[in-house]
């Protein structure tokens, strides 16, 4: 009698024992695969930010949406008149209610609307606003960095935002 259970105690043993190995193992896995499944999103990232590179976002430009075409020659119109730039749009899609992603032709044209965009100031009855089209990353971060400009505001400290980063008193925060 004693020694079927320590037979049993033993084959129980061996039966733990596999299974501890078995769920090492699929820990081990599971490691590979959320490590795996980092790089994958990290690529994504890479894709999305190149896909973008060359995009602004438009806003408040009342425009016609219906027409695709007269669309594109307005935004050309305000770029040349109102920020001075002479600028060629690829394509332009709706997003919202007077918001508008455009992709330039070239990164020379965005950098030159970009570097233009401060002359938004001065044009008189819009209320248009130029940025970078960001991925969803981006955009979290550029909301944290607004939200803790607001707070250092607060302080009476002295605040610039830039893109992704925070100038507070002199001082860079990334």
């Amino acid at each position: 009698m004693m020694k079927e259970l320590m037979a049993k105690i033993r084959e129980m043993k061996k039966g733990q024992k596999e299974y501890y190995e078995h769920i090492l193992k699929l820990k081990q896995e599971n490691k590979n695969l959320k490590k795996k499944i980092d790089e994958l999103r990290n690529r994504m990232e890479i894709i999305e930010k190149d896909k973008k590179k060359n995009n602004i976002v438009l806003s408040g430009l009342p425009v016609d949406p219906k027409n695709v075409v007269k669309v594109k020659e307005e935004m050309e119109k305000f770029f040349k008149e109102e920020l001075n730039t002479d600028t060629k749009i690829k394509d332009t899609r709706r997003i919202g209610d007077l918001k508008y992603v455009v992709k330039m032709k070239t990164i020379t044209d965005k950098r030159e609307i970009m570097k233009n965009k401060c002359k938004l100031r001065q044009v008189k009855n819009k209320i248009v606003y130029i940025n970078e089209e960001l991925t969803e990353k981006e955009r979290k971060i550029q909301k944290i960095v607004k939200e803790t400009a607001a707070e250092e505001i607060k302080k009476d400290n002295k605040v610039r935002i830039g893109h992704m980063k925070l100038n507070i008193n002199g001082e860079y925060w990334k």
